[in-house]
Formats: C-alpha cells, sequence, structure tokens
C-alpha cells in the first residue's frame, strides 16, 4: 500500500489527533542460507505531527517500522510489552469495522508510559485487509491541561511571595460569612496584621530580607489558625485573617496568640538575628455589617496599635474610632 506523504501531511498533520497509517506488508521474517521465511506484517506508513508530541519519535524514525514485537510501542498497565501478541494494529477487528480501545498506553521516547485510546479503522482492498488508520486521542493532554487550569486558578488566589491567598479571597470570605451571620447571627471575627518598622526593615537590609521576613510572618499567621478559617495577604507589609465562630474575648485571645508567636521569629542575618513584631487589629460582624465597614474597623483598630508602639493589639471596642480618619484604598470597591 502506497501512501502519498504530501497529501497525508496536508489532510492530517494539524489534527489534534495523532494518526498513524498502517499497511500488511510481507516482510522477511528469518533468513538462513537455504531458507528465506517471509510473513504478513503491520507497518507503519504514516505518522502525523501529534504522534511526534506524544510519542517523542519523529516520523523519519517511525515511517518504514514494521510492528513485530521487536520494537515495544504499546505498553499495559505494568509496563509489560503488548507488541508481540496483543498489538492493537493485528488483532482482529470488531464486526462492525472499527476497533475501539479506551485505554492503553504508548511507550515515549524519553522512556515513561503515556495513556492514549485509539480508534482502529480498516482499510480494505478488494475485500482483502490491507491495512489500517490508527487514530489516537493523548489521554495526558486533558489531564495536563485540567492540571495547569488548575496550578494557574491558584495563582491566581495566591499571592505570590507568600504563598497566602490574596486580597480577593479574603473579601470573598468575608462576603460569605457575612451572609452566614445575617442568616444565622454567627458572629465572626477579622483581624488586620500589620509588620511593625517594615519599610525600614527593607530599606536597610534590602527587598530579599524584606521577603524572607514576610514569608516568615506568613508562615507563623497561617499555621497558627485553625484550618476553617482564613489568613490572606492584604498588601505590602499588612495581612487579613477571617476567624469563625468568635466573640470579642476570643477574638483577641487570637490576636495575642498570633502576635506572640510572630515576636519568637529570629530571622538570621549574617551572624545577627532579625525579631518581628506585628500589630494587629480586631473586630467582629455586627448588624448592618458591609464588607468595607467591617475590614476599616480592623484597619482603624490595627493603626490604634502602631499610635499605642506597635507589638500590640486592640479590638475596635477598646478605643473610640474616629469617623473623619481616612484610609489607603477605596472602600467601594470591596462592595
Amino acid at each position: 500500500m502506497k501512501i502519498d506523504q504530501k497529501l497525508a501531511e496536508r489532510i492530517f498533520n494539524n489534527l489534534i489527533e495523532g494518526i498513524v497509517i498502517v499497511s500488511n506488508e510481507y516482510r522477511v521474517v528469518t533468513e538462513t542460507d537455504d531458507d528465506i521465511e517471509v510473513s504478513k506484517q503491520p507497518v507503519i506508513n504514516y505518522w502525523n505531527n501529534t504522534m511526534e508530541s506524544i510519542t517523542g519519535y519523529e516520523s523519519v524514525e517511525m515511517v518504514g517500522k514494521a510492528c513485530n514485537g521487536e520494537f515495544s510501542l504499546f505498553v499495559d498497565n505494568d509496563g509489560n510489552s503488548i507488541c508481540s501478541k496483543n498489538c492493537p494494529f493485528v488483532e482482529p477487528l470488531d464486526i462492525d469495522g472499527i476497533r475501539e480501545i479506551e485505554r492503553i498506553f504508548i511507550n515515549h521516547k524519553d522512556g515513561y508510559k503515556r495513556p492514549i485510546s485509539i480508534s482502529i479503522l480498516p482499510i480494505y482492498e478488494n475485500e482483502e485487509l490491507i491495512g489500517c488508520v490508527a487514530i489516537v486521542e493523548d489521554l495526558m493532554s486533558d489531564k495536563v491541561t485540567e492540571q495547569i487550569s488548575r496550578y494557574l486558578e491558584q495563582l491566581s488566589m495566591a499571592d505570590p511571595i507568600t504563598s497566602l491567598p490574596n486580597k480577593s479571597v479574603v473579601v470573598s470570605e468575608i462576603r460569605a460569612r457575612l451572609a452566614e451571620f445575617l442568616r444565622y447571627e454567627r458572629t465572626f471575627g477579622v483581624l488586620f496584621v500589620s509588620i511593625d518598622n517594615f519599610d525600614v526593615i527593607k530599606k536597610s537590609f534590602g527587598k530579599n530580607v524584606g521577603n524572607r521576613l514576610l514569608r516568615a510572618v506568613a508562615m507563623v499567621l497561617q499555621n497558627t489558625l485553625r484550618p476553617f478559617d482564613v489568613m490572606a495577604r492584604w498588601s505590602e507589609e499588612n495581612f487579613l485573617s477571617v476567624v469563625v465562630n468568635v466573640d470579642e474575648n476570643k477574638l483577641k485571645l487570637v490576636a495575642e496568640r498570633l502576635r506572640e508567636l510572630v515576636e519568637k521569629l529570629n530571622i538570621k542575618i549574617g551572624d545577627k538575628a532579625l525579631v518581628a513584631r506585628v500589630s494587629i487589629g480586631g473586630t467582629t460582624s455586627k448588624k448592618n455589617d458591609k464588607i468595607s465597614n467591617i475590614i476599616e474597623r480592623a484597619e482603624k483598630s490595627m493603626l490604634e496599635s502602631q499610635k499605642h508602639g506597635g507589638n500590640c493589639t486592640l479590638l475596635d471596642t477598646e478605643f473610640e474610632i474616629s469617623e473623619n480618619e481616612q484610609l489607603p484604598y477605596d472602600k467601594w470597591e470591596l462592595e
């Protein structure tokens, strides 16, 4: 069976499926001085670009190769060759003329096995089976695409330096908790955490040390909270946390524990150690709260903590909040 390679390339090379055209040809099996044994064997006549991507084997390496069991192209789940006994190109075709193999593995040139599915379409001439066209679907590509999509989704929700959830995640969490509070009256708290003197530290020791400090503080904050609480990076040196099912007393205890554990951090810089400090402000959910209201109270509480010298915690009920103080973000963007 002769294949017009240029015509085949025009038809098959831009397909997302792998295409293999195989013909049944007589090939020499054994040859001695007295005898030559020949038999019909499936021989690869065409191998498209997608097959090159799936297997790592280029067309020039595969075209003309006989599927006689010597070359283990197909393997089972355990990595055992099935080419010698159950080669998809040799096995009898189904009654309807198309053989479907939902899951099989193909050996990649780099040594790993890759899951595929195959549809085998027979080619007849004068009622004689002279070959077949194999349509190969790469099952790994869907899985990889899904993993990449999931990874990109995670990246879009995570802070690149600390790996904590970002601002959009914690805002969504507050929105959900407010809806729950309005419906079931389940009180939750919000903590605004800021690293004291962060700008001075970054200017004195550089950006790399600043990032190390951010990551170290983030790890302490994240690991101290319960799994169902949320700690996110809010801005440069600031973090925002949602602590569920707490009243003011419990929220104060949580805030103090966070502050104390951060204070125990020692970040080595040469032969010196950088001791971290944080100021924390907090508030609990109240009737008619909006997202901006609750974040604003928590942040103003944190700013008041800084006015007290830093390295302390204050809830909004522990001092009088000034309504005229402007915060550095547009609160209406949060609703």
